[in-house]
């Protein structure tokens, strides 16, 4: 019987010690694959991943360094062994080297498995330890910080101006029409002056002379 065989690299800017804990551990092979991982992280172990699709044994473990498991998928075909996968951890310029090398698999299934490690595990891996702020490429912030805060301050004071100079024009404007409504008001009437009384009397002496 023929196998295939695949070896592929990814560097994950990490720290190697930070990468091999993550990939034995059920909880963060789960949040990285996106799948559910079950993982017994000691020699003789067992582990699954994808809820179940691929499963086998740990073998042999270098802290930090290595980590070999049998392995095998639920489309292998029957009969056929387990095949083997051997991951190693390089330290290297931003980061980690990540190599898989798997061997023994069914003829036929290696490009297939080739694109799953990378698909659904040194991509997700690198997004994992990469914060959401900072590219991947070069460990660059995409943007200062608070740089949104500050370039929307300009506009804020070009709003304040802009509100100063429409309150000053206003201004002029209500002066007027506080004129205008001043002199639109009715006059007080006068009160009566004392001629009114002399009036009367005068008209009470022609009423007497008539008589």
């Amino acid at each position: 019987m023929t196998y295939d065989s695949l070896s592929i690299s990814e560097v994950i800017p990490a720290p190697a010690e930070r990468i091999y804990a993550a990939w034995l551990s059920s909880d963060e092979q789960s949040a990285f694959t996106g799948d559910k991982a079950i993982i017994e992280p000691y020699v003789g172990g067992k582990h699954s991943a994808f809820d179940g699709y691929s499963f086998g044994q740990t073998v042999e473990l270098q802290p930090g360094r290595r980590i070999v498991q049998t392995w095998r998928a639920e489309d292998f075909p029957i009969g056929s062994p387990d095949s083997r996968v051997e991951v190693t951890l390089e330290e290297t310029v931003g980061g980690t080297m990540v190599t898989i090398l798997h061997t023994e698999i069914p003829s036929g299934q290696g490009s297939n498995y080739r694109d799953g490690w990378l698909k659904y595990y040194l991509e997700p891996l690198k997004s994992y330890f990469v914060p959401s702020s900072v590219k991947a490429t070069n460990g660059v912030p995409a943007a200062a910080p608070n740089a949104k805060a500050k370039a929307r301050k300009p506009k804020a004071q070009g709003a304040k101006k802009k509100a100063r100079a429409a309150k000053a024009r206003r201004a002029p404007k209500a002066k007027v029409r506080a004129k205008a409504s001043a002199k639109a008001k009715p006059r007080a009437k006068k009160k009566p002056t004392r001629k009114a009384p002399r009036k009367l009397g005068r008209a009470k002496l022609r009423a007497k002379r008539r008589k």
